[in-house]
């Protein structure tokens, strides 16, 4: 009976264990998505703002301010923030282009991995696209 009772009892301390694994592991999991958000995204900002100055502006100088935060794309704190720190202003020209060439690569990479293509015609296309790549290095220098 001792070797019965220690048998089970070694059974139900393993599934206690595998419970216990299995709830930490799903904790761990709660954890990394609490810091990064549910689909990982952005992740949490550590340096919380939470000091407020305040200025005073005319009309014509806050009208001015709230079209050059505009045309940047930025809010007029981070307008405020950026100028009284050196930071460079973002190019929202810039920014719209880079983001158009991203998901023109996204496709352009999603048909080469397509079984469509043959291997020599994926080994063709590598070549042109260094090609390309280069004559871009040498106009950006």
């Amino acid at each position: 009976m001792n070797e019965k009772e220690n048998q089970f009892s070694e059974d139900y301390l393993r599934k206690l264990q595998e419970q216990f694994s299995e709830s930490k592991r799903k904790e761990d999991i709660r954890k990394k998505r609490a810091e990064g958000g549910k689909k990982g995204g952005r992740p949490v900002v550590n340096k919380i703002r939470n000091i407020q100055k305040n200025i005073r502006l005319n009309e014509e100088e806050e009208s001015q301010i709230f079209e050059i935060a505009q045309a940047y794309g930025i809010s007029e704190s981070e307008l405020f923030r950026r100028s009284a720190l050196n930071i460079p202003m973002p190019d929202p020209e810039r920014n719209k282009l880079l983001s158009e060439y991203r998901t023109n690569f996204a496709r352009i990479s999603n048909i080469f991995r397509s079984e469509i293509w043959e291997w020599s015609e994926k080994e063709d296309f590598k070549n042109e696209l260094k090609e390309v790549i280069q004559l871009l290095k040498n106009h950006l220098k």
